[in-house]
């Protein structure tokens, strides 16, 4: 009687064991066809697409109710919908490179080397595997690559990382929190060839000769629901709520220099944003004044640029995005935990009645 009866106790273990496994995550989904990438995890979804480079993220619950799309009818088998109002999107838009006071510098007729490209969507990137099982600065993560190569031979590499626990991460002088579910994604351009006025002939903005490239202007297209958003400190994200984000282990009494800008995206998400850049994976450097900046170009559309130095090697800027709960669903997520607890309480219940009948 006992082999029979430690079995049946094995397989209420595993069984009721799955029941929590499977309400703690979802699958991803890849279809290399279509050559897309959806990660999933602690209640965030984020769609990773090969054609143009889009990114898009959003809160989702996979058992959640649909309350959350206003333009959609609820389905029965409920998918993300990230054209729903609260999905963020990013999508890199353009590179121009400029001289020192910041105007377009342009390829004389006789180089055929070009100096910007304006339609970076318009590329098809390659998809790397999924890595759904990985770490990034020691903390558990899931990861994609997108990779394309530019018209001047040069590089554009996203990273994209979903983290699956919260921690500390460093950005160069800046370290700060990640929160499971913190969408962050590298951006690396590799081997830009900069006007130099000598082996490599640019005109200026006015097409006179000789000009000569200082910094390279990367665009974001960002859609979010916020038509302005506003740059919040830590101070204010505490009247939601809401953790710190900025760590300075060195000094604690310093005004933020090591600190990252955090903006408001609306539906309770936010952007970070680093001040500074990595040249060459290790060499931080702060962008000039007024850098990443970002402009409201539409109802939901906005425009997001970052400044980067001349090198002939790479340069990284780091991006990440903290998915909220949108407010509309604030107050049916009790309802829905409570429903998902009383399941798993009632069949917990049952099944230990079954195994005291047993015995």
């Amino acid at each position: 009687m006992l082999a029979p009866r430690l079995a049946f106790v094995l397989l209420l273990s595993s069984y009721f064991g799955s029941i929590l496994i499977t309400s703690v995550e979802s699958s991803d989904e890849v279809d290399m066809e279509k050559k897309t990438v959806k990660m999933r995890g602690s209640n965030t979804s984020v769609l990773v697409e090969g054609d143009g480079g889009k990114i898009s993220t959003l809160y989702f619950e996979e058992d959640d109710d649909d309350d959350d799309d206003e333009d959609n009818e609820e389905s029965e088998n409920e998918v993300e919908d990230f054209d729903d109002e609260n999905a963020l999107s990013f999508q890199v838009e353009s590179l121009q490179e400029v001289d020192e006071s910041g105007k377009p510098v342009k390829a004389s007729k006789s180089s055929e080397i070009q100096h910007s490209v304006s339609s970076v969507g318009s590329l098809a990137f390659t998809v790397s595997a999924l890595q759904n099982s990985t770490t990034y600065q020691n903390l558990s993560a899931k990861t994609v690559t997108l990779q394309a190569q530019l018209p001047n031979m040069a590089t554009l590499e996203l990273m994209v990382v979903l983290f699956l626990e919260d921690g500390t991460i460093k950005f160069g002088n800046e370290t700060f929190k990640v929160l499971s579910g913190t969408m962050k994604f590298n951006i690396n351009v590799t081997g830009w060839q900069y006007c130099d006025g000598a082996t490599v002939s640019c005109l200026s903005d006015s097409n006179q000769p000789a000009a000569v490239g200082d910094n390279l202007d990367l665009a974001l297209t960002v859609k979010s629901e916020a038509e302005d958003p506003e740059e919040v400190d830590d101070a204010k994200r505490a009247e939601t709520g809401k953790d710190p984000i900025c760590v300075d282990p060195d000094d604690p009494n310093e005004e933020d220099d090591d600190c990252p800008v955090v903006y408001d995206m609306g539906g309770n998400s936010e952007m970070v944003l680093n001040k500074g850049v990595l040249v060459n994976n290790m060499d931080y450097v702060a962008m000039p004044q007024g850098f990443p900046n970002l402009e409201k170009t539409g109802m939901m559309q906005k425009k997001l640029t970052f400044r980067l130095p001349k090198t002939p090697g790479s340069v990284i800027i780091d991006p990440s995005v903290n998915i909220g709960v949108p407010p509309k669903k604030q107050s049916g997520n009790s309802g829905t935990s409570i429903k998902a607890s009383s399941l798993c309480f009632f069949t917990l219940t049952l099944l230990l009645s079954v195994l005291i009948a047993h015995f």
